[in-house]
């Protein structure tokens, strides 16, 4: 028997008998699932207008003198 790639013969093993297959692998254990609830002073559970107004201490820097456009 030859085996031939691209026109050429290839050196090969013939295997006596077949390989033996192995087991299949065991699946991964299901993490127990976590459910995580937002405590009750959490901004989702509060009505809109309960909440604080923002802190404009730290707000963005002035873009005053800056251009809107791009330069050419």
């Amino acid at each position: 028997m030859e085996v031939y790639y691209r026109g050429e013969v290839i050196a090969f093993t013939e295997l006596k008998k077949q390989p033996q297959k192995t087991s299949a692998p065991l699946p991964p254990r299901a993490r127990p699932v976590m459910v995580r609830k937002a405590k009750q002073d959490h901004p989702w559970r509060q009505a809109y207008k309960s909440m604080r107004p923002p802190n404009r201490a730290i707000a963005a820097p002035s873009l005053v003198g800056i251009p809107a456009y791009a330069s050419p």
